[in-house]
């Protein structure tokens, strides 16, 4: 529920998938399943209708939309995505490389981890890079012809993420406290902080933090029982104006 009343509301089947969620304004998206629990068609007012169909193994094999444009998806042995193709299945519209990633500076390779992912309509590839403990440490994207690098720096001690830099030079730094909680992201050139998290409950959730500097402020509450989100609430730094406000029920 929103700040000015309106719901979105949400019903279940007998396993618990959700086969309609309805939103404010009354339009309904809606699901069918089988017997397996796997999404079979879904029908929404804004895309149309979509139906899917599974590999023995439970993987999508095939997405067809409303328009009738049929996409497949082509796994290896261990489930992994290799291709997805769009209509035809002759030349595939992406394919996905594992197995060959170095090993940071070791001369092994990353086994089982996505290397090269590449869109080969769109002239547009992806790369991962990692470390010596296969950790991903960097993402090259490369977009008709322009490489565009994201670098993730690791903290060697405790191996958590410490920082990330984007393309455009930005570097957002990560702080934690004591117990490993992230707490703090800012920018580390200005020290500007994007998010800092004041208070944690006992699931080590969240439940106040500081937004954009000290210009707003979230406010979180859970169910003790089940750390279920119970509301949220994004308001001024100050506490003075409310800008969004939502509330959370769960059936039985």
């Amino acid at each position: 529920m929103s700040c000015k009343e309106r719901y979105t509301r949400y019903a279940y089947d007998g396993m618990g998938n959700p086969i309609i969620m309805q939103d404010a304004n009354g339009h309904s998206i809606t699901a069918e399943y089988n017997a397996l629990g796997q999404k079979k068609r879904v029908d929404d007012p804004n895309m149309g209708s979509k139906t899917f169909t599974y590999t023995g193994f439970g993987e999508v094999h095939s997405e067809t939309d409303a328009k009738g444009i049929t996409t497949t998806f082509e796994y290896d042995r261990l489930g992994r995505l290799t291709h997805r193709y769009v209509g035809e299945l002759t030349n595939p519209q992406a394919s996905f490389v594992y197995d060959i990633a170095p090993k940071g500076n070791t001369g092994g390779q990353c086994i089982g981890l996505l290397f090269k992912e590449e869109q080969l309509e769109n002239n547009h590839s992806k790369t991962v890079g990692y470390d010596e403990l296969c950790r991903a440490t960097s993402s090259s994207q490369n977009i008709d012809g322009q490489t565009y690098s994201t670098i993730t720096h690791i903290d060697s001690y405790f191996g958590r993420t410490k920082g990330i830099t984007y393309p455009n030079g930005l570097t957002v730094e990560y702080r934690y406290n004591d117990l490993g909680y992230l707490t703090k992201v800012k920018n580390a050139a200005n020290d500007y902080v994007y998010q800092e998290i004041t208070s944690m409950d006992a699931w080590g959730q969240w439940s106040s933090a500081k937004m954009a500097g000290d210009n707003l402020k979230v406010e979180r509450s859970y169910y003790e029982a089940s750390g279920q989100m119970l509301a949220s609430k994004l308001s001024s730094g100050d506490g003075n104006s409310d800008y969004q406000a939502f509330d959370y029920d769960y059936n039985n």
